[in-house]
């Protein structure tokens, strides 16, 4: 993909969102279930921002979620 074909760092975010949200859903977890998983480390707010893409999420916090939603 060239730099002019490159997609805006917030489309990037809503589209890992998405995929985060799917992924979520797909192992019945709802978002409180992931904070309670996490022992508190993953916030439903912070994961709400994750998955509406209204912010950033590091590889080591998508990692930590990975684990979970096996």
């Amino acid at each position: 993909m060239s730099a002019a074909t490159a997609l805006p760092l917030r489309d990037y975010a809503f589209v890992i969102g998405a995929v985060l949200r799917e992924v979520r859903e797909d192992a019945g977890l709802t978002r409180d279930d992931v904070a309670r998983l996490s022992s508190g480390r993953v916030k439903v707010t912070t994961l709400a921002s994750w998955e509406l893409g209204d912010r950033n999420i590091s590889l080591w916090r998508l990692t930590e979620l990975a684990h979970l939603y096996q």
